[in-house]
């Protein structure tokens, strides 16, 4: 059993005492930008593409394109990330700028992940593939 301060924890309260920590590491990405300056959540106007593309055998790529340039793309990596246990990292495209990459099929994962901590509105999340 975890021991926080006196008493142990069971595995179930060891869980919401993780997910409460992520969550609250979380939320505070879209109210902060780059600079350092507050920018309201609806602070994206265009349409963010989410898309898989097929490598070798059954590995797979998940990029997400279209994220404002106002946000830390390096941060919201390095979140995702650890949200879902994948590799990932930020690549510059010749033609769509800085793009998200990760491993596997992150589809859902992502488009959850961009709605829960208020990045961009529903109808603004488009899927690609398969």
């Amino acid at each position: 059993a975890f021991v926080n301060g006196d008493r142990a924890l069971r595995r179930s309260e060891i869980a919401r005492w993780l997910a409460y920590r992520i969550y609250s590491r979380l939320r505070m990405i879209p109210l902060r930008t780059k600079w350092g300056s507050r920018t309201p959540k609806t602070s994206i106007k265009g349409v963010i593409h989410i898309r898989i593309q097929q490598r070798n055998g059954r590995k797979t790529l998940t990029t997400v394109q279209g994220i404002s340039d106002a946000y830390d793309k390096k941060k919201l990596a390095k979140y995702a990330k650890k949200e879902f246990a994948c590799n990932g990292t930020v690549v510059m495209h010749p033609e769509y700028g800085e793009v998200l990459q990760f491993q596997g099929d992150q589809r859902n994962h992502i488009a959850r992940f961009l709605l829960q901590i208020g990045l961009a509105a529903e109808e603004q999340i488009k899927m690609h593939g398969f």
